[in-house]
């Protein structure tokens, strides 16, 4: 892959500023805070509405890097109004509302926790009682599910959901998660320290959730985040054995190993020169299933097809 072959999207990175972690406020609804240890990638919000059960959904997901591999954390607001108040709220244009039609927009965790809260003694965590789902969630996309659900008072949205999907698998947890039965806590005390201290910080995050929370300076509707250019491109390697590194540098650590599958690439570096060859160090990750991610060097990659990316996407359908 030649160097110019990328050059149209290292302007899209160097243009777009660097989201550090900390208090995010979004459109004075839910204020969110995010550890330093989590570094944010994207964050991304949507408004759904089904009208088969008059619900409304506020989504907001972020997508962060922490001990080299990717994750997604969402936070749905739910509401039985109608969608003209929604949009109302979050200042959002009419034509950015997709339609769902399962109640919750998701499958059965969101009827568990549910249950949860009102069967079984549930916590509280800034005056907000909640129900907490650690377990195994074996499906076409997913491994395991770590949820929370809280009552919530809002002139629109009335609940809300977090999800974290597939950490278990992605953390190289060595104990597998019981199926709806048994304790998470439990399992939990037998993993690595790496993995206690991440599941400690998602539950700060629970901590620090706030609603209805004011702010000067709020993220409207229309502000979303994202560290690298998301136009569906897809790479593939050129040769085996290629090293992921932590930093963009020959000196940093090797965390991984390309393997023979498509790619995106989630951040650009410095031009550089390896092994006589100039091009620009570039982060990637998996385009579906594994989570790894790492620093290699542009020119053991190739930008993919249109047809072969078709073909990719077309193997799930």
């Amino acid at each position: 892959m030649k160097a110019k072959s990328i050059l149209a999207s290292i302007f899209f990175f160097l243009v777009i500023p660097f989201v550090s972690a900390g208090d995010f406020n979004f459109s004075n609804i839910i204020s969110i805070n995010i550890p330093p240890q989590f570094e944010i990638l994207s964050y991304n919000q949507g408004l759904s509405f089904s009208g088969e059960h008059k619900q409304c959904w506020y989504n907001i997901a972020y997508e962060f890097v922490c001990v080299n591999r990717l994750f997604t954390l969402e936070f749905s607001l739910y509401g039985n109004s109608e969608l003209s108040s929604a949009i109302d709220l979050l200042q959002c244009p009419g034509k950015d509302v997709a339609d769902y039609s399962v109640r919750f927009g998701h499958a059965g965790e969101t009827e568990i926790l549910l249950k949860k809260y009102k069967t079984s003694s549930a916590y509280t965590i800034t005056g907000h009682k909640y129900s907490f789902l650690g377990t195994l969630w074996p499906s076409g996309v997913t491994s395991d599910f770590i949820g929370y659900y809280l009552k919530i008072k809002n002139k629109v949205f009335d609940e809300c959901f977090v999800f974290l999907f597939n950490s278990w698998a992605r953390l190289g947890a060595k104990n597998e998660l019981y199926f709806i039965e048994g304790s998470f806590s439990d399992q939990l005390k037998k993993e690595d320290r790496y993995i206690q201290e991440f599941y400690s910080l998602i539950e700060r995050i629970i901590k620090s959730l706030q609603f209805n929370a004011s702010s000067r300076d709020p993220i409207p509707f229309s502000r979303n985040y994202s560290a690298y250019a998301r136009d569906g491109s897809l790479y593939a390697p050129t040769a085996e054995k290629i090293g992921l590194r932590e930093k963009p540098s020959i000196a940093s650590n090797v965390v991984g190993v390309v393997s023979d599958k498509p790619y995106r690439i989630v951040g650009i570096g410095k031009e550089t020169t390896v092994n006589g060859k100039k091009g620009y160090w570039i982060r990637i990750t998996p385009a579906f299933g594994d989570s790894s991610i790492g620093w290699t060097f542009s020119q053991y990659f190739r930008k993919m097809t249109e047809a072969e990316v078709e073909d990719f996407y077309g193997g799930f359908n």
